[in-house]
Parts: C-alpha cells; sequence; structure tokens
C-alpha cells in the first residue's frame, strides 16, 4: 500500500492540465505561456507516478548545466510541498537524481549525455523540458529510447515548452500534433494557473501588457513572430579550443535580484564576438556570486554594473578582478550599436542569452518602433554591454534615429 495518499489529486492540479494525468496516448505536448504552471504539472505526474508503481523515468534538457535550477528543482520543489514525501525520497545531488521508497528512480541528463549512451533500459516516461530549445533529432532520439519492458500502464513521452515561432520546427510541430490521434496536445495561458504567485503575475504580466506582441507570445502562449528585435544578425553555434586560442577574453556581469544575474565570457577577435553564457540565474547573493564567479574567472577582468558598488567589493575580496562597466552619455545606445556592428557568435548552450535575443525589442509609441529598448529580456545585452566596457568608444555619436528606423525597416 502506497505510504502517500493520492486517491484525491484534483484539487491540486490545474484543471486545463489534469488529462495529463489520465491519457492513454503515447505523447503530450504541452505549450503555454510563462506562468502557465505547464512544467509545475508535469513534474507532479512524474512523482505521482513515481508513487503509484516502481518505475524509472528520465528527465531532460537540452544542456546539462541548465537541468538543476529548471527540472530538477522543480521536481525537488513538488517533493517538498507534498507532506511527509521528503522523508521518502532519496534526493542525490550528484550525479542528479531521486529515488523513492519503492525503488522508483526519476533521472536528469542533458541530451547530449542521452545520446552518447544510446540506451538507457526501462525508462517508462521521459520529459522533454524546453523543447524549444532542441532539435527534432532530440524528440526521435527520446521517443526511441522508450520500448521493451514498460512498468507503466504505457510508455509516454512529454514535451513542455514556450511558443517560438521563430525556432521553425517549434511551431510546425506542435501544429502537427495537435491533429494526431496519439498525441495529447494542451495550450495554457497563466490565466489557467490557479495557482500563480500574485507577485510573479502583477510583476511580469503587467510589465508587458503595453508591447502586444510581447503579450500575446508570453503571456497568451501565442506563435508570434516579433518585428522590432533589437539584435536580428547572429550565428549560434560553437568555436572549437584552437579557434579561440587566438581570442581576447573579457567578462560581463549584471547583478540580479528576482532578475536574474548573469555572467558571460566574450571572446573577441574583431568583427567576431563568440558569446559564452556561464551564470544565467535569480536569487543569488553577493557571496554565492563571487565565490562561483571566482571558480571561473580566475584573474581575467570582469566588468560589473558599476551601479553595484557592494557587489564589485564582495568580488574584489575574493581576489576578483572586478571593475565597474564604463558609462557615458547615451551608454546604452552606444553599447548596442558596437555589439550590432560586429559578428555574434553565441555558443548553443547559452539558451537563457539565446531566449534573450529572440525576444529583445525597441519600444512602440503611435505604432512606430523608437531607439528605446523595453526592460524586458534585455539582460544578456547589458551583460555583453558591460563586458565590452573596453571595447566601445561612448565618445562616437550613437545611431541616428533616421539610420536606425532605416536599419528596423520603420
Amino acid at each position: 500500500m502506497s505510504l502517500i495518499d493520492l486517491s484525491n489529486l484534483r484539487p491540486w492540479i490545474n484543471d486545463k492540465q489534469f488529462p495529463i494525468f489520465t491519457t492513454d496516448k503515447r505523447f503530450i505536448v504541452c505549450v503555454g505561456s510563462r506562468g502557465s504552471g505547464k512544467s509545475w504539472s508535469v513534474a507532479q505526474k512524474v512523482i505521482s507516478n513515481s508513487i503509484r508503481k516502481k518505475c524509472r523515468q528520465l528527465v531532460c534538457h537540452k544542456v546539462n548545466r541548465h537541468i538543476r535550477d529548471t527540472c530538477f528543482k522543480q521536481i525537488q520543489d513538488v517533493i517538498d510541498s507534498i507532506p511527509n514525501l521528503s522523508n521518502y525520497v532519496k534526493t542525490n545531488v550528484s550525479p542528479m537524481g531521486h529515488v523513492f521508497w519503492n525503488g522508483s528512480e526519476i533521472l536528469y541528463k542533458g541530451l547530449a549525455d542521452v545520446e552518447r549512451q544510446k540506451s538507457l533500459p526501462g525508462v517508462s516516461l521521459a520529459w522533454i523540458e524546453e523543447l524549444s530549445c532542441c532539435e527534432p533529432h532530440d524528440w526521435d532520439g527520446i521517443n526511441a529510447l522508450l520500448r521493451g519492458k514498460c512498468d507503466l500502464e504505457r510508455f509516454q513521452l512529454i514535451a513542455t515548452t514556450n511558443p517560438e515561432s521563430n525556432v521553425e520546427w517549434i511551431k510546425e510541430f506542435a501544429e502537427a500534433e495537435a491533429n494526431k490521434n496519439n498525441t495529447l496536445y494542451i495550450h495554457s495561458t497563466y490565466k489557467d494557473n490557479k495557482f500563480i504567485d500574485p507577485e510573479y503575475e502583477s510583476q511580469f504580466i503587467e510589465s508587458i501588457r503595453h508591447n502586444d506582441q510581447l503579450f500575446r507570445k508570453w503571456a497568451l502562449g501565442e506563435f508570434v513572430t516579433l518585428e522590432g528585435l533589437v539584435y536580428t544578425d547572429y550565428e549560434v553555434k560553437r568555436l572549437s579550443d584552437d579557434v579561440l586560442e587566438n581570442y581576447s577574453v573579457t567578462y560581463g556581469c549584471d547583478q540580479g535580484h528576482t532578475d536574474p544575474t548573469t555572467l558571460f565570457r566574450i571572446s573577441h577577435k574583431d568583427p567576431i564576438l563568440y558569446i559564452e553564457e556561464l551564470i544565467y540565474k535569480p536569487g543569488m547573493t553577493h557571496e554565492q556570486i563571487a565565490t562561483e564567479m571566482k571558480s571561473i574567472v580566475g584573474h581575467k577582468k570582469v566588468f560589473i554594473d558599476n551601479s553595484r558598488p557592494e557587489l564589485i567589493h564582495a568580488c574584489k575580496n575574493k581576489g576578483i578582478n572586478a571593475l565597474p562597466s564604463k558609462k557615458g552619455k547615451d551608454s546604452v545606445s552606444a553599447g548596442i550599436d558596437f555589439i550590432r556592428t560586429k559578428e555574434l557568435v553565441i555558443s548553443p548552450d547559452s539558451i537563457n542569452c539565446i531566449k534573450d535575443m529572440k525576444n529583445y525589442m525597441h519600444k512602440k509609441v503611435n505604432g512606430k518602433f523608437i531607439e528605446d529598448t523595453e526592460d524586458n529580456f534585455k539582460h544578456s545585452s547589458d551583460t555583453i554591454r558591460y563586458a565590452c566596457s573596453e571595447l566601445i568608444n561612448f565618445n562616437q555619436t550613437p545611431l541616428s534615429i533616421k539610420g536606425f528606423r532605416k536599419q528596423i525597416g520603420a
């Protein structure tokens, strides 16, 4: 008999996502806005499976190092939300995993690790978080793992994703899966999440309500092709260590609280800027930032937002060569202008940076885009600007309004 009562799950599950728990279909695709509760609901399903029957389940993300702060944390938060359950679950931090009292296992893998292993025997359910970061072959590869003996009622493959119309295959995939008999397709918005944090709702949703494009995408979960993006010309690919050997290196850091704290490495050899996201997470203290940064940057220069003297001081106390970012007249415009003159190459692991680039927009006034930018999705751009402090000529006149409008096609 189960130690945890699952006889009445309904009150704890969002109505829109409850079919996740009852469907007998092999594929479940959850597309929706931020704050819609889709990932939380899938985490609840994974845990309820682990409680009901001894089984092995796999939780994946494209990039292994992002799992700890996304899927792993989500599963742990759900475990902690169920009274007494944590007493019967062993949490392994390295390698990440959860083992239940009845022998159930939850494994956590980056998709590259899964591909190298070729086989993971006994997996009955797999969940791919942030499918928009993946390629079609990632979905096919995980699906191929689900074979042989199944310890649950059926094999199931679940995907959760935000709508990304500029990741062409995701929109086509979602539209195709919505019409298949063997797929449960659920579209949800923040309005479908009865457990949404009121502070999150008021802060994030209200911050994008004035921008119709961002609101439709991130609040209503629609596939929207955004116009007026700040950055449209960049490439996502990995540069080899041999190539980077000849590049100079600098670092940039932007501190957030509810917003993420970011640390990027910029390798540069004119005209190329190679961007690598190293830290991107909210809620970090000065001590945590400095400690993690020290293990990454060594004695290289790190340019930190000059409005954060306390963080700069904490980093210096750790022996980090921390410097305030350089700012001048129209420094945001000058920085963006500088970055746009370069050939931008972003490492594939820099998923939050890529997401910011896909969503960082100019403001729109009276139906026309202006040079000023939105506050949302600016974290990566700010961090790159700080890292390039010694490279930017702040005395140069930023892009003129006329030139700016011509560049974005306004």
